[in-house]
């Protein structure tokens, strides 16, 4: 089972590698800045964060953290972000080895990133070494129902291609959340319209999400 674990990180890394830029992400300009402005309303500035799956970091580096570190496979995002924001750590690590830190957060943020992780139980486990009595683990997913206009809209190059996904549904999540000594606190929806669409997308994401 490491073995597979290995294999599917491996994918991961080659793929990252290899994919193209450039993209008008219409998908970012607009679900990103909602996960956001939704995150800092949850997060409160001067904590202890900890980003799994951090990426280029402008999600960390916009929580405004008093001690901010992001993890991620792509070596070469973790050094973008770190000349990005210098003032904050970022590591080429995978979320299973958070361990290996030997550090506590106020919060460890999940933004995107379940759908490529191999065992899910397995990485909870290790993020509650990184815990104290009152951590507050925070999981952004996307819903499996967006799965064929997330491939439509990068067939039309309105997003980035993303990696072969797990799409796990949220009573999983929350079941394995359970199982590795997690409590649900709160779940609720964020997005219905992932596309900006001018007054339909506000609509929507604000009266029915």
């Amino acid at each position: 089972r490491s073995a597979d674990s290995a294999r599917w990180q491996e994918s991961l890394r080659r793929f990252y590698d290899r994919v193209r830029h450039g993209v008008r992400d219409r998908w970012i300009d607009y679900a990103y800045l909602r996960i956001k402005e939704r995150m800092a309303a949850i997060i409160a500035p001067d904590s202890r964060v900890l980003d799994i799956g951090c990426g280029s970091g402008d999600l960390l580096a916009f929580l405004r953290p008093s001690v901010g570190v992001g993890v991620d496979l792509n070596e070469r995002m973790v050094d973008e972000a770190q000349k990005r924001h210098p003032c904050l750590r970022f590591l080429t690590m995978r979320g299973e080895d958070v361990p290996e830190l030997d550090e506590k957060f106020d919060y460890i943020l999940l933004s995107q990133t379940l759908g490529e992780i191999y065992d899910l139980r397995v990485l909870f486990r290790a993020l509650q070494s990184a815990c104290h009595a009152r951590t507050r683990l925070v999981v952004v997913h996307d819903s499996r129902l967006w799965q064929p206009a997330l491939r439509l809209m990068e067939w039309l190059r309105l997003k980035e291609p993303s990696p072969e996904q797990n799409w796990v549904p949220s009573d999983e999540i929350i079941h394995l959340l359970h199982l590795s000594g997690f409590e649900t606190i709160r779940m609720f929806g964020m997005t219905i319209a992932p596309l900006y669409v001018p007054l339909m997308s506000a609509v929507l994401n604000r009266f029915v999400a």
